[in-house]
């Protein structure tokens, strides 16, 4: 999957953008390891996880240290997954035919968009 993350800064303008590629069938396999808590905790915590992750992607931009983008990139993808998966009816095959965009406010806000290929 290719995914497109652009971060904001605070007056809304982008200032970081990265394109990387993930093999998401190895996400949907981590993510089992979270799905009981996320299913427990429930729809707010999980979205709540994809903003977490989402101000762990900003600090690391803004700490410049790149590894540190793409695992919280993916990170916040997997919670992505995880929420879309339990609580949006939105299945592997769908994640297996599409991208991923996502736009991060300087506060962590996530908004996200899967493209079909």
């Amino acid at each position: 999957m290719k995914v497109t993350t652009t971060v904001l800064n605070a007056n809304g303008e982008p200032h970081f953008q990265s394109e990387e590629h993930f093999n998401i069938v190895n996400l949907f396999e981590s993510s089992k390891t979270r799905e009981q808590i996320s299913r427990d905790s429930g729809a707010e915590w999980t979205a709540g996880a994809v903003s977490f992750f989402g101000g762990e992607v900003v600090k690391a931009v803004n700490t410049g240290e790149n590894d540190d983008v793409s695992k919280a990139t993916i990170n916040m993808l997997m919670a992505t997954w995880l929420f879309d998966s339990l609580y949006c009816g939105i299945t592997a095959a769908h994640y297996l035919e599409s991208d991923m965009d996502f736009i991060i406010a300087a506060d962590g806000a996530v908004a996200h968009t899967r493209t079909p290929l």
